[in-house]
């Protein structure tokens, strides 16, 4: 997420874990959204509930646009939102890394995962799979002549790269997927 992080001034603090927004204005926060609270200078060490809730980071649940609850936080034990916290806590979203993984090319080149993105025109016609195997099978075809494609319009160019998808292939090419991949041959 590229926006710039949320903040809000809490108005009031609730027993479990609730907390209430500044009225008609909004937190824009998200269901999972991380955040932190800081006090007024004022109210740092008075013994409030600013105290309990500077410094930590804390999972939030959206109850609705103005409020959000702290996700696995027990507060029964805290301080009330008592009146040297009358000035706000001020609450600010936190901004997580999130790792995402990646397979190893090796790994993609021989299971490849597709995004579906149209299924009704992509899946019918050209299945991405197939062209996945046509454009490996153009690449061998390249490595084996020199790093020459297959001539434009040549039928034996176009039945050697055909023969490496079907060797490639796990399940049996219908005459239009053979057509599909003669055509990136001769098209190539």
């Amino acid at each position: 997420d590229i926006s710039q992080a949320e903040e809000a001034v809490v108005t009031t603090v609730t027993v479990p874990g609730k907390g209430d927004k500044v009225e008609h204005q909004r937190h824009n926060l998200d269901d999972g959204d991380v955040v932190t609270f800081r006090s007024p200078s004022a109210a740092v060490g008075s013994g409030g509930m600013g105290d309990q809730l500077e410094g930590s980071y804390y999972t939030i649940k959206v109850l609705d646009p103005y409020s959000f609850a702290l996700v696995g936080t027990d507060s029964r034990s805290w301080p009330s939102y008592a009146e040297n916290d009358s000035s706000g806590i001020t609450c600010t979203q936190v901004k997580v890394t999130t790792p995402v993984p990646f397979s190893n090319l090796r790994t993609s080149l021989e299971n490849p995962e597709f995004v579906e993105t149209d299924m009704f025109k992509s899946w019918a016609h050209a299945p991405p799979i197939l062209l996945h195997q046509g454009m490996a099978a153009l690449a061998a075809f390249q490595e084996a002549h020199d790093g020459e494609l297959p001539l434009a319009w040549h039928l034996q160019d176009a039945n050697e790269v055909l023969n490496t998808v079907r060797a490639s292939a796990k399940a049996e090419l219908d005459e239009a997927k053979c057509a599909l991949v003669r055509l990136m041959a001769f098209t190539s």
